[in-house]
């Protein structure tokens, strides 16, 4: 009976040291494995992080898109509905200087069948005919004749007239954004005169109305 718990006992440890061995012999040839793709894996990990990225990036620009898109169609279907506001952060002159103006008192923008057109430029000394620096015309407008190019962009063009205010309109909404240019043309003079901003539904209080200047 001892003998056989010896025998029993000796079988054990020698199982013991050699799965020990074996063990120790996995762990080297993992590390030696670990350490010859070293290089393989630092560029695999490299390659992952600029996968990342790139799928990031594609994410910002998708929604960045999706937003345009959205203020392309409320900027068209205020056309649609003859009530928007063309807000303009610049205007060019028809020499084509280009001046920087302020949104809130440089606009257009038409409701209940009249046009609002108005200039206001930034150090003006003089309050001007409107009191801000510039001019504020009024007059209904009418032969609206709205355009889409094969891009999608749209081109919209009205007369006005009113008291001091007598010109044509042509308002081109690029494709894809709610960025426009406005180019009015007198039809009294060879005065001219694009502004160019954002289209969007009228909100009056976004804007600041000089006095009427005529």
């Amino acid at each position: 009976m001892k003998k056989l718990y010896l025998i029993f006992s000796i079988a054990c440890l020698l199982t013991f040291n050699i799965d020990s061995l074996l063990a120790q012999e996995n762990i080297s040839e993992v590390q030696e494995l670990t350490k010859e793709e070293k290089k393989a894996l630092k560029k695999e990990q490299k390659q992952k992080k600029k996968e990342e990225r790139q799928k990031e990036k594609e994410l910002r620009k998708s929604q960045e898109s999706a937003i345009k898109n959205a203020e392309f169609e409320l900027a068209k279907k205020s056309l649609e509905d003859t009530t928007f506001l063309l807000s303009a952060d610049y205007l060019f002159t028809k020499r084509g200087r280009m001046i920087p103006v302020t949104e809130r008192t440089n606009f257009i923008y038409v409701k209940d069948g009249e046009a609002t057109l108005q200039l206001a430029f930034n150090g003006f000394m003089a309050p001007g005919p409107n009191g801000i620096g510039g001019i504020t015309l009024e007059g209904r407008i009418s032969d609206i004749k709205c355009t889409t190019t094969k891009n999608g962009s749209i081109s919209y063009r009205f007369n006005v007239m009113g008291s001091g205010l007598m010109a044509n309109v042509t308002v081109h909404l690029v494709s894809g954004s709610n960025v426009a240019t406005a180019t009015v043309n007198s039809n009294v003079s060879s005065g001219r005169i694009e502004f160019k901003g954002t289209l969007t539904p009228l909100d009056e209080n976004a804007i600041y109305k000089g006095m009427r200047s005529f």
